[in-house]
């Protein structure tokens, strides 16, 4: 019994810290969220924030991981009960989309306004007219004020786009050039 009340404590605890959270990153960027403002907001003591996560950027990861491992669960879920490959049934949208509901708020914070997007192959596997317009979106996203990191393979648009160009090799930085462009990979 004590631990059912333990649990149910905790797990109001952080829905509050969530919620507080949720609300701060409306109205400004993660790094200025202090503890003491979101344990004033939740109306928590700190120590009790502190029993749950080091630190704000801890708690937000925390929550970023649960997230990512239930939309996964939910569709490897779907997957096993097909038993047919990565197709999406009827059922499995409709979970995807509730999970999307449910955590709408939480979503529009986390991206809201990112201090730094990582952007990984974005324009892999799209053709020519999609990839450049990814490129200009993330183009408009750098001028609002957001550093954008693009990771990319594709020559055409690294020379095109002539913005801070990191190149590395087996781990290392070899070439850091304001307006740089592709470098042919030499053995």
């Amino acid at each position: 019994m004590a631990q059912e009340k333990m649990d149910r404590r905790v797990r109001r605890t952080k829905t509050l810290l969530l919620q507080g959270l949720i609300q701060l990153m409306d109205e400004k960027d993660v790094k200025d969220i202090s503890v003491k403002e979101l344990s004033d907001l939740a109306d928590i003591n700190r120590g009790t924030f502190y029993l749950h996560y080091s630190d704000v950027y801890d708690m937000l990861g925390q929550i970023e991981e649960s997230l990512f491992q239930e939309f996964n669960d939910i569709l490897e879920r779907d997957l096993a009960i097909n038993g047919i490959g990565p197709v999406i049934s009827k059922p499995v949208l409709l979970d995807l989309f509730i999970f999307l509901d449910r955590n709408r708020a939480l979503a529009r914070a986390l991206i809201n306004s990112p201090s730094i997007l990582l952007a990984d192959e974005p324009t892999g596997n799209l053709d020519p007219k999609n990839s450049w317009d990814i490129m200009k979106l993330l183009e408009e996203i750098n001028e609002s004020g957001t550093t954008v990191v693009v990771v990319t393979h594709n020559r055409e648009i690294v020379n095109a786009m002539q913005k801070r160009v990191v190149t590395m090799k087996k781990g290392v930085i070899i070439s850091d050039e304001e307006e740089g462009a592709y470098i042919d990979d030499e053995d």
